[in-house]
């Protein structure tokens, strides 16, 4: 397997976690996994930025990196 899918994979995985940590916003009864990082979250042109949408573009970028993957 190319350094890009394991790359790619790892990218993938960090994402599901991010994502499904704030899953409970949602509805969903699954969430806090990670310890609170609220200190952390992004305040662009006055837009709260969360880790759960930090978990999308990691996801996105994963499957960008593996469908770009050359083989090699």
């Amino acid at each position: 397997m190319s350094k890009k899918k394991m790359f790619a994979i790892l990218l993938t995985l960090v994402g599901i976690v991010f994502l499904t940590d704030e899953l409970w916003m949602f509805g969903f009864p699954i969430g806090h996994i990670l310890p609170d990082l609220s200190e952390y979250h992004i305040a662009l042109f006055g837009f709260q930025y969360h880790h759960w949408m930090t978990g999308v573009i990691l996801i996105i970028l994963a499957i960008m990196i593996w469908r770009h993957d050359d083989g090699k």
